[in-house]
Protein backbone atom coordinates (compact mmCIF):
# COMPACT_ATOMS: atom_id res chain seq x y z
CA UNK A 1 0.00 0.00 0.00
CA UNK A 2 1.23 3.26 -1.05
CA UNK A 3 1.92 5.88 1.76
CA UNK A 4 -0.64 8.17 0.79
CA UNK A 5 -3.17 5.56 0.71
CA UNK A 6 -1.83 4.26 4.06
CA UNK A 7 -2.23 7.49 5.77
CA UNK A 8 -5.60 7.87 4.60
CA UNK A 9 -6.91 4.72 6.26
CA UNK A 10 -5.11 6.04 8.88
CA UNK A 11 -6.64 9.17 9.56
CA UNK A 12 -10.08 7.94 9.09
CA UNK A 13 -9.52 5.07 11.69
CA UNK A 14 -8.04 7.38 14.58
CA UNK A 15 -11.33 9.32 14.18
CA UNK A 16 -10.82 12.34 11.50
CA UNK A 17 -8.20 14.89 10.72
CA UNK A 18 -10.31 16.88 13.42
CA UNK A 19 -9.85 14.00 15.98
CA UNK A 20 -5.80 14.45 15.28
CA UNK A 21 -4.58 17.53 17.98
CA UNK A 22 -0.95 16.65 17.44
CA UNK A 23 1.27 13.64 14.86
CA UNK A 24 4.91 13.03 15.20
CA UNK A 25 7.28 10.52 14.57
CA UNK A 26 9.91 8.47 16.09
CA UNK A 27 12.38 5.84 14.85
CA UNK A 28 9.88 3.17 13.93
CA UNK A 29 6.48 4.81 14.96
CA UNK A 30 3.58 7.43 14.40
CA UNK A 31 2.46 8.78 17.72
CA UNK A 32 -0.85 10.85 17.97
CA UNK A 33 -2.71 12.91 20.28
CA UNK A 34 -5.90 12.88 19.94
CA UNK A 35 -9.46 14.42 21.29
CA UNK A 36 -11.01 11.67 21.47
CA UNK A 37 -9.17 8.14 22.04
CA UNK A 38 -12.86 6.26 21.64
CA UNK A 39 -12.66 6.96 18.23
CA UNK A 40 -9.71 4.99 16.94
CA UNK A 41 -10.56 1.66 15.56
CA UNK A 42 -8.03 -0.26 16.77
CA UNK A 43 -8.86 -3.56 14.58
CA UNK A 44 -8.73 -1.47 10.98
CA UNK A 45 -5.54 -0.05 12.20
CA UNK A 46 -3.91 -3.46 12.64
CA UNK A 47 -5.31 -4.59 9.25
CA UNK A 48 -3.67 -2.26 7.33
CA UNK A 49 -0.86 -3.32 5.02
CA UNK A 50 2.31 -1.49 6.49
CA UNK A 51 1.12 -1.09 10.19
CA UNK A 52 3.25 -3.59 12.20
CA UNK A 53 1.00 -3.18 15.20
CA UNK A 54 -0.10 -0.45 17.50
CA UNK A 55 -0.69 1.06 20.74
CA UNK A 56 -2.45 3.28 23.10
CA UNK A 57 -0.41 4.61 25.99
CA UNK A 58 -0.14 7.74 28.33
CA UNK A 59 -2.50 9.13 26.44
CA UNK A 60 -0.92 8.93 22.97
CA UNK A 61 -1.68 6.73 20.25
CA UNK A 62 1.44 4.59 18.63
CA UNK A 63 1.67 2.87 15.32
CA UNK A 64 4.24 1.05 14.51
CA UNK A 65 5.28 1.40 10.52
CA UNK A 66 9.39 0.99 10.88
CA UNK A 67 12.07 2.48 9.40
CA UNK A 68 10.38 4.42 6.62
CA UNK A 69 8.12 5.84 8.97
CA UNK A 70 9.36 9.38 7.80
CA UNK A 71 7.60 8.95 3.99
CA UNK A 72 4.57 7.81 6.01
CA UNK A 73 4.89 11.10 8.11
CA UNK A 74 5.22 13.20 5.15
CA UNK A 75 2.51 11.39 3.29
CA UNK A 76 0.38 12.62 6.53
CA UNK A 77 1.55 16.02 7.22
CA UNK A 78 0.31 16.48 3.72
CA UNK A 79 -2.74 14.84 3.80
CA UNK A 80 -4.12 16.89 6.87
CA UNK A 81 -2.30 20.19 5.05
CA UNK A 82 -4.93 19.46 2.07
CA UNK A 83 -7.82 18.80 4.05
CA UNK A 84 -7.42 21.89 5.97
CA UNK A 85 -7.61 23.85 2.79
CA UNK A 86 -10.61 21.98 1.52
Amino acid sequence: MKENELIRHIIQYVGGEKNIKQAWHCMTRLRFDLHDFSKIERDQIKELQGVLGEQLTNDQYQIVIGTHVQKVHAALTEELELMRVI
